[in-house]
């Protein structure tokens, strides 16, 4: 071996161990365009209004999505080797940034965290894997997003605009 070989085989060593000790954050595999993680530019691209973490798959057996672009609905799950609570901040960071309202957040084994977006609702349930609503048992979380059609135009919540009467509880 030359000595050429032997010094930029160390230098990649030393970086590699710096890149390993740098620690990180889940990122929107949206921006990066799919780079460094598993889920393809493909699939990615077909979400532009929901931040996809880096380094997750799209479980296409679970997903089920009708339209497209910034205005689908329906179910998208996704397996990352990410943190439950990592997932949590991620979302809770991320769907902001892309025009998502936070309306409500629960914090817990499985987590769930509930936006709104002009006329739709996105609900994002986080749980680790090897609970009933992951096929897998390794370390690391699946993330169900639901987004559906908000229930009323202009109303307040479940049930506007209906005839339904409610009343408070004493």
């Amino acid at each position: 071996m030359t000595p050429r070989f032997l010094a930029s085989a160390l230098v990649l060593m030393l970086l590699s161990g710096v890149v390993a000790c740098t620690g990180s954050t889940p990122q929107s595999a949206n921006a990066s365009k799919g780079a460094g993680g598993s889920t393809t530019e493909q699939q990615v691209a077909q979400f532009t209004d929901i931040p996809v973490p880096t380094n997750s798959h799209l479980d296409l057996t679970r997903t089920l999505v009708l339209g497209g672009r910034d205005d689908w609905n329906g179910r998208a799950v996704f397996e990352t080797s990410w943190t439950v609570n990592e997932m949590y901040e991620f979302y809770r960071k991320e769907m902001a940034s892309f025009g998502w309202a936070e309306i409500s957040a629960v914090r817990a084994e499985t987590s769930m965290l509930v936006f709104s977006r002009t006329s739709r609702i996105a609900t994002v349930m986080i749980a680790p894997h090897g609970n009933p609503f992951s096929n897998l048992t390794s370390a690391g979380s699946v993330v169900n997003m639901l987004v559906t059609p908000s229930s009323g135009v202009g109303g307040t919540g479940a049930g506007a605009g209906s005839s339904v009467q409610s009343r408070p509880l004493r």
